[in-house]
């Protein structure tokens, strides 16, 4: 039961977890997120996740940017940028997403959305 709760947990989080979204999409701003994550094995979870998902990465996000890091054995960091959050949340439904999430034990350490700045030509926002 819980495996099958995480996904729903997974998206209700990430939804919510951003505390200016109305605002955001208000403006039409974009978001990036850092994402650090625990899985079962993080040279598997490259291959047959990450890898095998990527061309629908493009749906929610820009993939040309995106980056992957294997910190050890069970723990990676990804940064994902020009962030659409509704589309976020159509991939995360997504049955082969859901299934690898549970196949490798995908659980969120942290992760936060922040909003795009070009640097250095962009004054810091509030």
């Amino acid at each position: 039961m819980k495996t099958k709760l995480f996904p729903l947990f997974l998206l209700f989080f990430i939804a919510t977890s951003c505390g200016k979204e109305k605002q955001i999409n208000d403006r039409n701003e974009k978001l990036n997120m850092l994402l650090v994550a625990n899985v079962s094995d993080a040279d598997a979870f490259k291959k047959l996740s990450i890898d095998v998902n990527y061309p629908k990465f493009k749906n929610w996000c820009d993939a040309s940017k995106f980056v992957y890091s294997k910190v050890n054995d069970t723990t990676v960091i990804e940064l994902f940028f020009d962030i659409d959050k509704v589309k976020l949340q159509e991939f995360l439904n997504d049955p082969e997403v859901i299934e690898n999430i549970r196949r490798f034990n995908f659980k969120p350490v942290r992760y936060s959305f922040e909003t795009y700045i070009d640097w250095p030509t962009s004054p810091a926002k509030n």
